[in-house]
């Protein structure tokens, strides 16, 4: 596999299915992959802003519906511009679909299973669910009245989007509903199961940063070296 864009920063995402993956470039081009044979699938260019921008993008478990958005960062503030369009498409459709996201800051992209519904990752564990097909909103999520604040930033493998797969409008109580089986907790302290205290962290081991995939998480420390702990319902799989 070779790109003609290998000079430039690009950022990539895998399928779960471990099948395809995409490449987005400083350039606004997303390019989709196969991943077995290395043949390039497709590739589309983006209207981008001049200056300084970024591109966040997702795809779906089974490589069929990508998204990414490319937001413009302000030469002066470092700070993000009000408005952020994300572009979502069907690879095998061809079915694109642009809509503009409610809150200027979005850090991460997450796509259920089936790529209907995509979240909007925001400050402080905000953000938004989203119909990728109409392009409606359905739902918030806030923990913003919740402290203590966050010291990490929530990540999509933390975000439970299976219930929306069938539910044209979810309505849940509570911001804790939208995330997944496992997650940490917002002061890094506590590895969360179904909304219950499971571990404890101990403090030279608290999050930096957190990637999750089903029940095994990731975590890049503040100093010292990453680990990865998986859980059964029989305990700890390893530390």
């Amino acid at each position: 596999m070779c790109s003609r864009y290998s000079n430039s920063e690009g950022s990539i995402a895998l399928s779960g299915n471990g099948e395809r993956f995409i490449i987005g470039f400083d350039e606004g081009i997303i390019q989709v992959w196969e991943s077995r044979t290395g043949h390039l699938l497709k590739e589309r260019q983006y209207e981008h802003p001049s200056g300084e921008y970024f591109m966040i993008r997702a795809i779906s478990l089974n490589g069929e519906q990508i998204a990414c958005t490319i937001q413009k960062v302000h030469e002066l503030e470092d700070e993000l511009e009000d408005e952020c369009i994300i572009h979502a498409e069907n690879l095998s459709t061809g079915a694109l679909r642009e809509f503009c996201s409610l809150d200027s800051r979005v850090f991460d992209l997450a796509l259920s299973q089936n790529g209907k519904r995509l979240a909007t990752i925001g400050l402080y564990w905000s953000g938004d669910i989203w119909d990728v097909v109409t392009g409606v909103h359905l739902a918030a999520f806030s923990c913003d009245d919740e402290p203590p604040r966050p010291i990490w930033d929530l990540t999509p493998g933390f975000i439970n989007l299976d219930f929306t797969e069938t539910a044209d409008s979810p309505e849940l109580e509570e911001w804790e509903d939208y995330l997944a089986k496992y997650y940490i907790s917002r002061d890094g302290v506590w590895i969360i199961r179904n909304g219950k205290k499971l571990l404890w962290i101990p403090p030279q081991y608290r999050p930096k940063d957190a990637f999750a995939s089903g029940s095994n998480i990731a975590i890049k420390r503040k100093l010292g070296r990453p680990f990865v702990i998986g859980f059964s319902d029989k305990g700890l799989d390893g530390l």
